[in-house]
């Protein structure tokens, strides 16, 4: 469980919570007459709530690590509106890990954690440093692997949620010398 990763904060018109990002199921997909059949496979369940949608949005969510069975980790963020309406100047991120039974938290509203991203489509460059923890990641996918889904938002607006369900993540954990 992501618990407290990225609570809503209620500064802006969009809240996300991973509420099980280290999830597993079980259960059969009939798919294009093919049936897949999965069990105990790593699965991800969110929450989104709010008024409007932000003018992008971009997150990765992994909890499929080899060697690192509970390693779980959860990213997301964008350009939101703030309460009233007003976009935000700002982007901003949040970043939560769990690896080794701790866990490990980089949100905006928590004023000593910095959060730099370079997110191209297809590649995600993501470095969260706190006062004694940095945390490195690149995530990479395909473009061909990626599916648009379609959908309308609140206001009307037919929004492009580009997904995959495949790529690499590699992370690199630092603990800073004081």
């Amino acid at each position: 469980n992501a618990e407290g990763w990225m609570m809503g904060t209620m500064l802006t018109e969009i809240e996300w919570y991973p509420a099980q990002a280290d999830a597993t199921c079980s259960g059969s997909v009939l798919s294009k007459g093919r049936l897949v059949t999965f069990k105990d496979a790593p699965c991800y369940q969110d929450r989104n709530w709010g008024k409007s949608f932000p003018r992008w949005w971009t997150w990765i969510v992994s909890n499929h690590f080899e060697g690192h069975p509970d390693t779980t980790l959860a990213i997301g963020g964008g350009q939101p509106k703030l309460r009233g309406g007003v976009p935000s100047p700002y982007a901003s991120v949040s970043v939560g890990l769990k690896h080794k039974g701790k866990e490990y938290s980089f949100r905006p509203i928590d004023l000593r954690n910095r959060v730099r991203t370079n997110v191209t489509f297809g590649k995600w460059e993501v470095t969260a440093i706190n006062k004694s923890i940095k945390v490195e990641i690149v995530a990479t996918a395909p473009k061909e692997s990626f599916m648009d889904l379609q959908f309308q938002t609140p206001e009307g607006e037919i929004f492009h949620d580009y997904e995959t369900l495949s790529g690499t993540v590699v992370v690199k954990l630092f603990k800073k010398s004081l």
